[in-house]
């Protein structure tokens, strides 16, 4: 079976990449085709990477959002008549390329930022930038609706985004959790003193939220991440707060270990951070929405904070007490979500639907 997989953009490695991965894995021939590259931070060495040949030469692609207009045309102009079997993994627009293939989309989300959440994406970019980007969101997010009958068949992450896509798609969808690494993410060594956040640093993550809340607390919180809200973070913050920036996965793994419990403010569709540290056999502190309420288990996995405002996860965290958790029932919760059962799932579904 000649197979292409379709993938929106390799700009950072996050959730979405982790999908990549293992379809490739599952089909290490297919050649991957996307809007926008960056050999420098995407380390695919070896694989069949296929840029969108109108795209390749755009200036500035670190304000990609301003070739909205762009994107469509790009995504649509993707030659994949010859393939037996498209593969999407689709946050907006790979789900939306033309093809006499059978399609498969694995949609992590519609376009939220043209649906619910635009303000929260565009509040890092510059004034003149946000004023341009809301003209273009209308024309787009039509488009994203326009082409939801594209796939034949839809798969996705949680019930969360399940309902999004028949809202908006108006299509059913098959839930398969995506792949979390729990074999490299593990318990181990000695809870320390410090709570700890580790996130890009964009608007929506609201990690300004949980910068105000220990600003008040007084308690250590260890930040890991980069991102354009760095700078403006740096200086909200008091001296118990630290930022690491970019950190390697070994590190990444021993801060999981070693903190008192995970700090995730924002709302994501699923979110993946909070099963790498439940993984490492510790609690998460979340808000109460999105994704996290079916990975969360209030009480024996982690804590909710009701209300998304610095006073309600102070709150939270003024009275969390690590010692009413069980570090091997929090890691039982995340091993529901491994990487072998994503892809054993994924070969499964492939296998019955992937061929006309």
């Amino acid at each position: 079976m000649k197979v292409a997989i379709v993938h929106d953009f390799l700009h950072q490695l996050g959730g979405a990449e982790r999908v990549l991965e293992v379809v490739h894995e599952i089909f290490p021939q297919a050649p991957v085709y996307t809007l926008i590259y960056n050999r420098r931070k995407i380390p695919y060495r070896g694989w069949d990477i296929r840029e969108s040949k109108r795209l390749k030469f755009l200036p500035f692609k670190k304000y990609y959002p301003l070739y909205l207009l762009f994107f469509p045309a790009a995504v649509e102009a993707f030659e994949l008549d010859d393939y037996d079997l498209v593969f999407s993994i689709s946050y907006g627009w790979s789900k939306g390329v033309r093809t006499e293939a059978r399609h498969i989309c694995y949609c992590l989300t519609p376009m939220r930022w043209a649906h619910e959440m635009f303000e929260e994406y565009v509040r890092g970019y510059p004034v003149v930038a946000r004023a341009i980007i809301k003209k273009l969101i209308n024309r787009v997010g039509n488009w994203d609706i326009s082409t939801g009958q594209r796939p034949d068949y839809y798969l996705t992450t949680c019930e969360n985004v399940a309902y999004k896509i028949k809202r908006y798609y108006g299509r059913d969808s098959k839930i398969i959790y995506p792949p979390v690494e729990v074999n490299f993410f593990r318990p181990g060594g000695n809870p320390g003193n410090y709570f700890l956040c580790a996130s890009r640093l964009v608007p929506y993550k609201r990690i300004d939220l949980a910068v105000a809340a220990f600003n008040e607390l007084g308690l250590p919180l260890m930040i890991i991440g980069t991102g354009p809200e760095e700078r403006k973070l740096r200086k909200l913050a008091r001296s118990n707060i630290s930022f690491l920036g970019r950190v390697s996965d070994e590190a990444l793994l021993k801060y999981y270990q070693e903190c008192r419990a995970l700090i995730f403010p924002g709302e994501e569709d699923f979110g993946i951070v909070p099963l790498e540290a439940q993984a490492c056999g510790r609690p998460v502190i979340a808000y109460k929405k999105g994704g996290v309420l079916e990975t969360l288990i209030d009480g024996r996995t982690g804590l909710f904070f009701e209300e998304q405002t610095p006073a309600a996860l102070q709150k939270v965290v003024a009275n969390f007490a690590e010692g009413l958790f069980n570090s091997e029932v929090i890691r039982e919760n995340a091993l529901r979500f491994s990487r072998d059962g994503f892809k054993k799932s994924l070969q499964e579904f492939i296998n019955q639907y992937g061929q006309r």
